[in-house]
């Protein structure tokens, strides 16, 4: 019998981390209805190949059907007895809990149990709903859940800064830029080559989307102002991720004693994507210098790992239709930045972000119990350069299943069946989408769901384990920075063509034991860490101080002041390459016509300029209290101060959330908003 597992098993062990042709040709041979379910319910084809795992499924003996049976014969027969049922109420301690007997009214009780719980269960999620959470949790009608209860992410968000902290970021405008000299820490990866087009800056709005994408953005830094372009895309994810930029980018104007004047191009899609423009673009992820320079001539680059990429197929995401084999054509280059997810997460003072980290080890205590490896994730990066099927011209690309191992993710959890004893590596997700046209097969998504799924792992209890996972998808992982905040796993790192903004900060070996591209080395490598591990022996150090190394690094790269200093690096190096001098850009009619007078002094126009196109100075909404804020701290209670100063430095680029008043109250303004101080009151009107 033939499996994807066996063909997995075959692409990733063989020498050259490709299946056979013969293999390939026989399973295609055997793909009547192009279903996995043939091939993983036992279709018998290929005789010669019946080696490697058994099929995945076989069919269940009269034995096993008549346990089945009687099992849920017992259920429904016990469920209609009567039963006093125990429900852990948080309200009254963790070591307590509640007998509720049977009958109409536990229904009610158990309504009120769950409402008890609720605060328990919160979660950050990964939008500005986050906010709302929290003013939940801080509600007097509800009992604050127990530290015991509480998430670490919940735990640092309600924690304090030292005094000195507080102070130091309030001395704003007085610290300095990084340095971007040769000899000096490299915040930013990049594979930028020559200087930027000043002809091409001056494009009009419609022009660069057409050459570069529609998730292409522009901003422009002058004398403290920014203005922006974007009113032409209203797409809502790119607003999340343009919304957490936005707040990265006025505080660092707000903070550093000089930010620069600068025109700034940033990508909002998680993947590069071609541009035939010659602008410095800051984006998500790069494609390495040497996959750059290869790309160029090639249908295929060679990474430092020997690993073969596909630099077409790179590319095959953004929009770009999938395209034969040969050389890609000009795409983004410029410098990397902070996942949104990086800002909204970690971006504590290096106080709070200690104890965040203390807390995540405390949690497993304090060293990992499973000899094991832990991944899960979701089947993006579709084929994004992975090239060991042979390219676009493999076999299995021509049948609807090759699909599965087209997706280094997919082919991944398909392999982790073959290994369970040690690879707890699965899908929580498959999303169709990615996989089209294939992924309009629903019984084909049905089967890939039955083989890859694995129960979902929350991503603070990954520290139980030896070995952490960390594969690209359409860019570099958002996750990594918290895999390595951790401290207590070392991690196995895929290298990629794709860099992500601090991917100068950690070293192989040093910070994480590297895999190649392909996944050839995996297993072995896997294998040989845990081993050492379960022995107790050397290898359980190194394990120990790689992880403890990683930590160590990640507690000073991704504070609130480390992911500024970034993004300030980055904004730099874009302002060594487009060394014109920035003017006030020319604003659009409904701009330079309003009666807004601060916003007439700070654009520099006149009503004459109606065909400024699309800028305007930007507005981003805020509020005072906290609850529109994306990063954690200036979400938080002590950040009062620091959001009134940002309100009023900044007041041409911030809008003001004003909470609607109830009708029948007569209480003043600064009244009905609470805890408002009177600097944040008078910015506020």
């Amino acid at each position: 019998m033939i499996s994807l597992e066996l063909l997995a098993r075959e692409l990733f062990l063989n020498s050259t981390a490709r299946p056979s042709s013969r293999l390939l040709a026989s399973a295609v041979s055997c793909t009547d209805q192009d279903h996995v379910h043939f091939l993983v319910m036992g279709q018998h084809c290929a005789p010669a190949l019946q080696r490697g795992p058994k099929a995945v499924h076989k069919p269940y003996s009269g034995r096993e059907l008549a346990a089945v049976a009687l099992f849920v014969l017992a259920y429904v027969v016990i469920s209609f007895l009567p039963h006093r049922r125990v429900l852990h109420d948080p309200r009254v301690g963790p070591q307590r809990t509640r007998l509720i007997p049977a009958g109409p009214s536990a229904a009610a009780a158990k309504q009120a149990a769950f409402d008890g719980s609720l605060t328990s269960n919160l979660s950050l999620s990964h939008d500005s709903s986050s906010s709302s959470h929290k003013s939940f949790l801080n509600s007097s009608s509800q009992p604050a859940p127990s530290p015991k209860t509480r998430t670490c992410a919940e735990q640092a968000a309600a924690d304090q800064p030292t005094e000195q902290e507080v102070g130091a970021l309030l001395g704003h405008q007085l610290r300095q830029l990084p340095s971007t000299g040769s000899s000096s820490p490299v915040l930013s990866a990049s594979n930028w080559e020559g200087t930027a087009s000043r002809e091409h800056a001056e494009l009009p709005r419609q022009v660069l989307v057409d050459s570069c994408g529609g998730h292409l953005f522009r901003y422009r830094v002058v004398s403290g102002v920014v203005y922006s372009d974007h009113d032409y895309n209203t797409n809502t994810i790119l607003a999340w991720h343009r919304n957490v930029f936005l707040e990265m980018l006025l505080v660092s104007v707000w903070l550093y004693k000089s930010f620069p004047d600068v025109d700034l191009w940033v990508s909002f899609s998680d993947e590069p994507s071609s541009c035939n423009l010659t602008l410095p673009v800051l984006q998500y992820t790069v494609i390495g210098a040497d996959v750059v320079r290869q790309a160029q001539r090639s249908s295929s680059a060679v990474l430092q790992d020997g690993s073969t990429v596909s630099v077409t197929q790179l590319l095959t995401g953004g929009g770009e239709p999938p395209v034969v084999d040969a050389p890609a054509p000009k795409f983004y280059r410029g410098w990397a930045f902070n996942y949104p997810f990086s800002w909204q997460q970690l971006s504590y003072l290096p106080s709070v972000l200690q104890r965040y980290q203390r807390c995540l080890q405390d949690r497993v205590g304090g060293r990992p119990s499973k000899a094991q490896l832990i991944w899960r994730g979701s089947n993006t990066g579709s084929r994004r350069g992975w090239a060991p099927l042979g390219g676009a011209s493999s076999p299995l690309l021509q049948v609807p299943w090759g699909v599965a191992l087209a997706n280094k993710r997919m082919a991944l959890a398909l392999l982790a069946r073959s290994h369970g004893d040690w690879m707890d590596v699965g899908l929580h997700e498959v999303i169709p989408e990615i996989m089209m046209p294939e992924g309009k097969d629903k019984q084909l998504v049905q089967d890939l769901r039955r083989l890859v799924i694995r129960g979902y792992v929350p991503q603070e209890a990954w520290g139980s384990y030896a070995l952490q996972l960390s594969i690209d998808g359409h860019g570099s992982p958002n996750r990594l920075p918290l895999q390595y905040l951790q401290g207590s796993s070392a991690i196995l790192k895929v290298m990629s063509p794709f860099k992500d903004a601090f991917e100068e900060r950690f070293q192989s070996g040093t910070h994480y034991a590297p895999v190649r591209y392909d996944l050839a080395d995996l297993v072995t490598r896997g294998q040989a860490l845990l081993a050492t591990f379960s022995s107790n022996g050397t290898g359980q150090g190194n394990i120990t101080r790689m992880a403890q190394a990683a930590a160590g690094q990640a507690v000073t790269v991704f504070t609130l002041l480390g992911q500024l200093d970034a993004l300030a690096y980055a904004a730099l190096k874009v302002k060594s390459v487009c060394k014109w001098q920035v003017q006030p850009p020319r604003l659009r009619l409904k701009e330079t016509a309003s009666t807004n007078s601060s916003a007439r002094d700070v654009s520099g126009t006149d009503a004459d300029s109606a065909s400024g196109g699309g800028w305007e100075v930007l507005k981003l909404e805020r509020s005072i209290d906290g609850s529109k804020w994306i990063s954690p701290s200036l979400q938080a209670g002590w950040a009062q101060s620091v959001r009134d100063s940002l309100l009023n430095k900044l007041s041409h680029n911030f809008h003001v959330y004003k909470p609607p008043q109830p009708r029948s109250s007569s209480a003043s303004p600064e009244v009905q908003r609470g805890n408002v101080s009177d600097a944040a009151a008078a910015a506020a009107e």
